[in-house]
C-alpha cells in the first residue's frame, strides 16, 4: 500500500488534514447520518475513521436493526462446537444471541445491540460497506476464504484505524471499551488543532498496525488461495487473541447448510453481483483491499437524504 511508504510524519499529516475536514461543522452536521442508519450520534462520531466507516456504508444503503427487534433463526441443528444453547432466550430483559448465530455476511441490515461496546456500530456496518461472497455452487473452501476475507476490514478498523483520535482505552479492550459513546467524549471535533494533532501523534502506532495487520491477513489468504491449505496467523491485540483463520472455519461449519438451502439461493441470486455480492473469491478479494483504501483516504460521496438534514 502506497501509505505504507509514507514515513510517520507524512502520515501524521493525512491523518490531521482527514479529521479537520470531517470535524468542519461539529457533530451536528453528521446527525443526519445516525438517523440514516440508526445509530446513536456519540457512536458515529467516537472517532474520524468510525465517522467514515459509516458513512461508506451508508453510502450503500446500509443501515441497522435492533437485535431484540429482528427475527431469530433457530439453530438448533448446528454443531455443538458453534451453537450456542440460549440463543433466543431472555435472560434480565436481555435477548442472548449466539456469536455466530446472530451474524450473517450476507444479512442485509447491520445489527445494533445496545448492550455491545460502542465500537460495534461502525465495525458492523463496515461489513455492510465490504459486501460478501456467495455463489451457488461455492465449495466449502470457497466459502472458509470468502469468511476470512469478509471480516477483514472490519476487524482492522476495530483495532487500528477506529483507535486513531478516540477517547477510549487505547487497547481497543472488548470488554472494557464503553457501551455508550457520548458525543461530548469526541474530544477530537472540537479541542484545538494543537491538541488534535497531539492526540493523532499519539494513536499513530494503531494505524500502522492496523496497516500490518491487512497486508499480513492478505498475504497469508493468498498463500492459502494458492496451496489450498490453512495458513493460520495470531494476532494479539491488547487482551485479544485474535486469529482469522480458526474464527473463519467456525463460521462455515455454522452457515455452509443455511448458504446451500434454496431459499437463501432465490434471495442472494436476486441481487447483482459486483456491488454487493461477489461470485469470484479473487474478486471479493479486490472488493476487500479496495474498500480499506476507500476507507483511509478516498472520496466518500454520502449526503443527507431528503427530509434528514
Amino acid at each position: 500500500m502506497a501509505l505504507a511508504a509514507l514515513d510517520p510524519g507524512e502520515r501524521l499529516e493525512g491523518l490531521v488534514a482527514m479529521a479537520e475536514a470531517l470535524r468542519e461543522g461539529g457533530a451536528e452536521r453528521w446527525a443526519p447520518l445516525a438517523a440514516q442508519v440508526g445509530l446513536p450520534l456519540g457512536e458515529v462520531v467516537a472517532s474520524p475513521f468510525g465517522l467514515r466507516a459509516v458513512a461508506m456504508a451508508a453510502a450503500e444503503g446500509a443501515c441497522t436493526v435492533h437485535r431484540e427487534l429482528r427475527s431469530l433463526a433457530s439453530m438448533s441443528s448446528w454443531p455443538d462446537a458453534v451453537r450456542d444453547p440460549a440463543h433466543g432466550q431472555w435472560e434480565r430483559g436481555v435477548l442472548r444471541v449466539g456469536k455466530y448465530e446472530g451474524f450473517q455476511q450476507d444479512a442485509p441490515l447491520a445489527c445494533f445491540d445496545p448492550a455491545h461496546g460502542a465500537k460495534w456500530g461502525p465495525h458492523e456496518l463496515m461489513h455492510r460497506a465490504v459486501g460478501f461472497f456467495w455463489r451457488r455452487d461455492a465449495s466449502r473452501w470457497e466459502h472458509y476464504l470468502a469468511a476470512r476475507l469478509g471480516e477483514l476490514v472490519p476487524v482492522v478498523l476495530w483495532y487500528g484505524p477506529d483507535q486513531v483520535g478516540r477517547h477510549e482505552d487505547a487497547d481497543a479492550s472488548r470488554h472494557r471499551g464503553s457501551r455508550e459513546a457520548h458525543v461530548a467524549s469526541a474530544h477530537w471535533l472540537s479541542e484545538s488543532p494543537t491538541a488534535l494533532r497531539a492526540r493523532i501523534a499519539d494513536t499513530l502506532d494503531a494505524f500502522d498496525a492496523g496497516l500490518a495487520h491487512l497486508e499480513t491477513e492478505l498475504a497469508a489468504i493468498d498463500a492459502e488461495r494458492r496451496s489450498g491449505h490453512q495458513r493460520h496467523t495470531v494476532h494479539r491485540r491488547g487482551d485479544a487473541r485474535l486469529d482469522a483463520s480458526s474464527d473463519a472455519t467456525a463460521y462455515v461449519v455454522g452457515q455452509a447448510e443455511r448458504l446451500a438451502r434454496p431459499e437463501v439461493a432465490a434471495v442472494l441470486t436476486r441481487l447483482p453481483v459486483g456491488r454487493w455480492r461477489h461470485e469470484r473469491v479473487g474478486a471479493f478479494r479486490d472488493r476487500v483491499e479496495a474498500a480499506f483504501d476507500r476507507l483511509l483516504f478516498g472520496e466518500l460521496s454520502w449526503a443527507p437524504r431528503e427530509g434528514d438534514a
